[in-house]
């Protein structure tokens, strides 16, 4: 085992990495000539995104070549040189193609150039999470005191290495954890993940508080693996590490006591990704997130308004505010989801949906939440706190649910016209003409969805008019000693559109104290002491609003304007203190927690939520989706609840019409997953000779999923089904694509043709007598209105005819080999064995996901082997068991 230094190496940049270690070469004499594959088996390592070596069949050319100890302790394939040539691409099949060229030289001679998978030592760990912590040389004192728990973390996992909760960072593979597929709803909530952007790069670790999934989608991960969901990773990193960081004042994480388990899983998940992202090579550049953060002094300055002892004298010698007062609010921020709760509880005064009122479907997928808990009223109260009294919104009805019924009704039209309706509840058929239409109706509203959600603001007007309604009815209503808060949007809306009312209104407010400039806090009282007095507010919901609806600067004048109206409060006494403290740190804490690198002023979609799950209460300002209307959403790109009034206002028929008019494949007759009982599946629709056939799943589809949910070219997109009929789905488009090829036959022609197709093969099925031969298939296929002109097809119809209608692959009789597992093979197979002992760690007192993700590692790894398990049908006679078969003699062996 000579070390590599005969010849030097010029490393290319993903093999930088083994610079330092040891490379080892492999000289092998090639035969004159390969007749199909060369034997040796090699896979891919994900972790250092390199072939490498896994065995070698018995009749390979290289047997008794290549040292044993390179086959069994997986050595890298770092390059293979032969010709004069190197190559030290990832691509497996480029190092065999390299391998063969060498047999028509003179010498046949070729290198493999090894090198052995490494795990960073604690040393190595220690200088790689340095680099990527990029602490500046002037830290502030808290970075620096993070950075040293981040350091102890990582030293104390080194030193517990062989604990389980510990042992689990040193994987060789990270296919011992559970695919994002395996893991199911723990990959639809928080934690720490594994994925693989390209497959020629490093792994790349991240984390997520509230859906790996999401995280998964936005960075295109091609493979991605769960570490350990949110209660994992409290159980991994020790309470003393986490209390230790809870104790720093870190400037961007200051949230309420409320919030203290998310902000303990939040410190694990970070800490676990520092050191991940420091055991071995990776392309994470940055660990720590907004820990480190340190905020500019402008978000001081900003969160922390400055104000004069003389203006609260000046407030309370002059009686704007007073002890015992009482607080209402005038806004413009009704929204999509207060109103379809007001639906749902029969409030909404609106007649077009009247009679959807108290709707079960509405009862079945609303939050179950009062709408007093929205966000807008969430701010106010705390606040104002006791003083609070109510919240009157100047848009009664929120411009999207408006926008929504125009578009509904205007959709419905178009499906009324002709015989679309009919045409599409006969055969499932809609017409391009119809198509456009639908889309022309859609275009504008799934643009601006994208952007803003269902969040559309009212324009300045519609603000104004309400904002008149809504004062002369407040001024008749409210008692002297109720001060009335008015954003300042309306406010400026009513001065701007409405300037008659609003002289006439505000004639004898001559006295004002104006605490922040541009009615971002002003006072008002007017010269009658039977008038109510105002204060104008910046609007607090501005500063927590969703990602994209709202600018850095928007956010903090937001905050600015609620900051001095607490401190106003505090310094007359209307308010508790320390309540008041609170909330002043939680909003320095969430400006602070914002992205301030971007230069045209958008605080970071990624960053505002994961602030906004940091700081505001459970369930507020987060995403609500079911499984069934996620699956629409792949069809229709709208918000669930404006689906959900899609629905309610269409009916069934309709909507399912617009689903397959963008691509759907659901049909008049299926179930839509959102109705009540709409998780039932639909089973797998006819494919060639296979015929349609009901769900058998015995959970009855409760997981549904869209067949080829990411790409719209497949032939069977749109299809939603559980995941037992898309298995099936997979297979038998496989195997009729293949079949078909093979007469030169495309798919999609028998797409078009499979409603003809399947009656002919029917014909076949229900009348025994029929002989499947080419003439009689000639005779049905005009029967059923197939054209005969193309042999070809005849031909294949004629194959499928005699053919039985199998959904899955056949056993074949077979001769033993050295890695066949038999029945006993736990006891005698030494090399399956080893497998199963040196992962059993990662398999006992673990969930069901990550103990079937470790079976299907072995499962893997062992046909890597080109090994198999087999069952002895009768005495001597041996079958290769399928993959659900062998799934239990593995699990049998770890139990064993």
């Amino acid at each position: 085992m000579a070390a590599y230094n005969a010849r030097p190496i010029q490393l290319e940049r993903n093999n930088k990495v083994f610079a330092d270690r040891p490379l080892y070469r492999v000289d092998v004499t090639m035969p004159s000539n390969v007749d199909g594959e060369i034997g040796l088996g090699v896979r891919t390592n994900h972790v250092f995104a390199r072939p490498q070596l896994n065995g070698i069949h018995n009749s390979s050319c290289l047997l008794g070549q290549i040292p044993s100890v390179f086959l069994d302790q997986g050595y890298l394939l770092v390059a293979t040189e032969a010709c004069g040539n190197s190559c030290q691409s990832y691509k497996t099949h480029k190092h065999i193609d390299m391998l063969k060229e060498a047999c028509s030289t003179s010498d046949r001679t070729a290198s493999l150039v090894l090198a052995k998978p490494f795990i960073n030592t604690l040393q190595e760990a220690v200088i790689q999470l340095e680099e990527k912590l990029k602490l500046a040389a002037n830290a502030p004192d808290f970075q620096g005191e993070v950075a040293q728990v981040f350091r102890d973390f990582l030293v104390f996992v080194y030193t517990h290495k062989d604990t389980p909760a510990c042992k689990r960072f040193f994987f060789d593979n990270p296919e011992v954890f559970p695919t994002f597929e395996q893991a199911k709803k723990d990959a639809g909530g928080g934690g720490v993940y594994i994925g693989i952007i390209q497959l020629c790069l490093f792994l790349k670790f991240g984390t997520s508080l509230t859906n790996c999934n999401n995280r998964k989608e936005k960075q295109d991960l091609k493979k991605s693996w769960m570490f350990c969901t949110l209660e994992e990773a409290l159980n991994i990193v020790p309470s003393s590490f986490i209390d230790r960081l809870e104790a720093i004042d870190i400037p961007s994480l200051r949230p309420d006591s409320s919030k203290a388990v998310t902000k303990r899983q939040y410190c694990a998940i970070l800490l676990i990704e520092g050191t991940l992202s420091s055991t071995r090579p990776t392309i994470t550049n940055n660990v720590g997130d907004r820990m480190l953060h340190v905020p500019p002094p402008s978000a001081l300055e900003i969160t922390n308004p400055h104000v004069p002892q003389s203006k609260t004298d000046e407030l309370s010698d002059g009686g704007y505010l007073k002890l015992g007062d009482k607080g209402h609010v005038i806004g413009s921020w009704s929204t999509m989801p207060f109103d379809m709760d007001r639906l749902r509880n029969g409030t909404l005064n609106l007649p077009e949906l009247s009679r959807f009122a108290n709707d079960a479907l509405l009862q079945h997928h609303l939050p179950k939440k009062s709408p007093e808990d929205v966000l807008k009223f969430f701010l106010f109260k705390q606040i104002l706190g006791e003083m609070y009294t109510g919240f009157t919104d100047c848009v009664k009805i929120s411009p999207w649910i408006t926008r929504v019924i125009k578009v509904v009704e205007k959709m419905i039209d178009i499906m009324k016209e002709g015989d679309v309706l009919a045409q599409y509840e006969e055969d499932g058929t809609v017409d391009d003409e119809t198509k456009s239409k639908l889309e022309e109706c859609l275009a504008d509203m799934i643009e601006f969805a994208k952007e803003n959600g269902e969040y559309q603001p009212a324009s300045d007007k519609e603000v104004a008019a309400g904002c008149v309604e809504v004062l002369e009815d407040l001024i008749n209503k409210l008692s002297l000693d109720t001060v009335i808060y008015i954003e300042t949007s309306t406010y400026e809306a009513l001065k701007r559109h409405k300037r008659r009312f609003y002289n006439k209104f505000f004639k004898g407010y001559k006295s004002v104290v104006e605490v922040l400039e541009g009615n971002r806090l002003k006072f008002m009282k007017h010269t009658s002491k039977k008038r109510h007095r105002f204060v104008v507010l910046g609007t607090p919901f501005v500063a927590y609003t969703i990602p994209k609806a709202a600018t850095l600067e928007a956010r903090g004048t937001s905050l600015q304007s609620q900051n001095a109206l607490l401190k106003v409060l505090v310094s007359l006494g209307m308010t508790d203190k320390d309540e008041a403290e609170k909330i002043l740190r939680r909003n320095e804490s969430f400006f602070n927690f914002m992205d301030w690198s971007s230069e045209d002023g958008d605080a970071g979609e990624g960053t505002v939520q994961l602030a906004l799950n940091l700081h505001l209460p459970p369930n507020m300002c987060r995403g609500y989706s079911l499984p069934g209307f996620k699956c629409l959403q792949r069809l229709l790109p709208l918000p669930y609840r404006t689906i959900l009034l899609f629905r309610l206002m269409m009916g069934p028929l309709m909507l399912k019409l617009l689903l397959d008019a963008r691509g759907g494949k659901l049909g008049p007759t299926a179930c839509l997953p959102i109705e009540v009982n709409g998780k039932t599946c639909n089973g797998v629709p006819a494919i060639g000779r296979f015929a349609a056939t009901p769900c058998g799943c015995t959970k009855g589809g409760l997981e549904l999923n869209m067949f080829k949910a990411q790409d719209s070219t497949s032939l069977l997109h749109g299809y939603i089904c559980c995941k037992h009929c898309l298995t099936a789905m997979h297979y038998r488009l496989k195997t009729i694509t293949a079949e078909a090829l093979a007469y030169g036959i495309d798919i999609n022609q028998i797409a078009k043709l499979q409603r003809r197709i399947s009656a002919v093969c029917n014909s076949f099925a229900t009348d025994s007598t029929l002989v499947p031969n080419y003439e009689v298939t000639k005779h049905l296929m005009q029967q059923n209105g197939l054209s005969v002109s193309d042999d070809n097809l005849v031909k294949l119809l004629s194959q499928w005819a005699g053919q039985p209608d199998r959904s899955g692959p056949r056993h074949v009789r077979v001769i033993l080999r050295p890695y066949d597992v038999l029945p006993t093979a736990y006891d005698t197979n030494t090399t399956f064995r080893g497998i199963i002992e040196s992962l059993k760690p990662y398999y006992y007192n673990k969930s069901p996901a990550y103990q079937t993700a470790v079976v299907d590692h072995v499962l893997k790894e062992w046909r890597a082997k080109r090994g198999r398990f087999m069952t002895e049908t009768s005495p001597g006679s041996w079958e290769e068991m399928n993959d659900n078969s062998a799934r239990e003699r593995c699990i049998q062996a770890f139990n064993t």
